[in-house]
């Protein structure tokens, strides 16, 4: 199994808007380099998904430090 590439998690993220933006993003570059398992494992990479989701519509900016690290946080939690 490939790893998915920045592109193809945007894509699945279902917004075009966002791809462009999502795979340019240099806080996700780092979050990837520390979450290596993103894209392999499937029942966490999706509740990544879900945890993205729920942060945008708290309108928390997915450019901050603060993002990535509630996303960290809220997925240690559920695992």
């Amino acid at each position: 199994m490939e790893k998915l590439s920045k592109k193809q998690i945007a894509k699945l993220i279902n917004d075009p808007k966002r791809i462009a933006a999502i795979a340019n993003e240099p806080h996700m570059d780092k979050w990837l380099k520390n979450n290596p398992w993103f894209g392999f494992d499937k029942k966490s990479t999706s509740k990544v998904y879900k945890i993205f989701a729920e942060l945008e519509s708290w309108e928390i900016n997915a450019k901050t430090n603060k993002f990535w690290d509630l996303l960290d946080k809220k997925l240690r939690e559920e695992i």
